[in-house]
């Protein structure tokens, strides 16, 4: 069964939800990761009891951690130094590096769980106050957080996320992409099936967008609700049978302009419905999704279709240009490709018949076809101005 396209303000379209899950679960699709490195943060359990190490900022782990490299070693830094004294020289930094590593060292402390790490701590203290370049930067970036950001970085680090498994992505996607183009197609459909239901129950001529499809749906709905209300008039009296008469001849004109639908009208609309959707292709790509609608099967069998379509365009080309008749096949394959697989579907058989005759693929034939559909979904009044105006331009 044929059909017609149904206008562009079908209240059905595809829901964008689908598209937005898509969007969120496709793996790799933001390619940075927010990460804190955890790494980073000292354990207050290091610092020995009845001691303080202070606190730095150094969240990237440059210098001694969020511990003062000064007070690691026992030591005052410059700032809490009285006015006018030195700071602690290489000879002083040394000296405590040596106190504090002989009491700390992890043999000497062996049922300290923590000893070996506050060991490698006091070295990397030492470490830092015992090199004239980066003590300086040290004291330098004391109180200039801002100047530690922009040199080092802050303590929020953006790390690329682990590889995924490109085989794995690959085979998601299909799956996505496939329930996608398969509720897509379903989508469309329903569009179809929509329109033709709003046809049939109005009774829409062609002029109205009504089609020949929705014309015979209606007529077998009608068909089947005058046998229920025969089968419903049998032992009722004549009074009872003329009014169940009135009412169905009412029906069949279609539904008036009142805002409510009559009991007849309701059980011709729920019949259409059904007949509806037990049509499985409208034509023209309108048909409830099947296997062959996913994207998967769809991408297999692409390679056969361009193939087959190049090889039918390039005979076809050298039988137009030899002058050579062409065969029944290639006849319907210019015919289709001319009027396109729409206009194809939605006529009858006689219709397609007197296409393959006509040799649409010839400019002039194909003008006239045209014109010929066009007037066709004219009305009566339509069709005399048409042929007025027309009358008028060949005076």
């Amino acid at each position: 069964m044929a059909f017609h396209a149904p206008s562009s303000n079908s209240q059905h379209r595809f829901p964008p939800l689908i598209l937005l899950i898509l969007l969120a679960f496709i793996p790799g699709a933001a390619s940075w990761w927010f990460n804190a490195d955890a790494s980073l943060s000292d354990s207050p359990a290091l610092v020995p009891a009845n001691t303080t190490w202070g606190v730095f900022y150094d969240p990237k782990g440059i210098f001694c951690g969020s511990f003062d490299c000064y007070r690691i070693l026992g030591l005052e830094a410059p700032h809490e130094l009285p006015r006018g004294m030195p700071p602690p020289d290489t000879k002083v930094v040394t000296a405590a590096y040596r106190k504090m590593s002989r009491k700390w060292h992890p043999d000497k402390n062996g049922g300290d769980k923590l000893a070996k790490e506050r060991f490698v701590k006091i070295a990397k203290a030492y470490e830092v106050l015992s090199s004239t370049e980066t003590r300086k930067l040290y004291d330098y970036f004391r109180d200039r957080h801002d100047a530690y950001i922009q040199k080092y970085g802050s303590n929020v680090l953006w790390t690329y996320a682990p590889k995924s498994d490109v085989g794995g992505v690959v085979v998601f996607l299909f799956v996505i992409l496939s329930i996608l183009s398969y509720a897509m197609q379903k989508n469309k459909w329903r569009n179809v099936a929509d329109h033709v239901v709003k046809a049939a129950y109005e009774n829409l001529g062609p002029a109205h967008g009504g089609g020949r499809e929705s014309a015979e749906v209606r007529e077998a709905a009608m068909a089947e609700l005058a046998e229920e209300n025969n089968r419903a008039m049998e032992g009722k009296s004549g009074r009872e049978k003329k009014a169940a008469i009135r009412l169905m001849n009412a029906t069949k004109a279609g539904p008036g302009g009142g805002s409510g639908k009559t009991p007849q009208q309701e059980r011709l609309h729920k019949l259409i419905v059904e007949k509806v959707n037990k049509i499985n292709d409208f034509g023209g790509g309108y048909h409830k999704p099947t296997m062959k609608d996913l994207l998967v099967l769809k991408l297999c069998l692409l390679p056969y279709s361009i193939s087959r379509y190049f090889y039918w365009s390039a005979c076809l080309f050298l039988k137009q240009k030899r002058g050579l008749d062409f065969t029944a096949e290639e006849v319907l394959i210019l015919t289709k490709r001319t009027v396109g697989i729409v206009a194809w579907d939605a006529e009858t058989d006689l219709g397609q018949a007197d296409m393959l005759e006509r040799e649409l693929w010839v400019e002039e034939n194909m003008k006239i076809w045209k014109r010929e559909q066009e007037l066709s979904t004219m009305s009566r009044t339509e069709r005399k101005q048409a042929k007025r105006e027309k009358a008028d331009f060949n005076e």
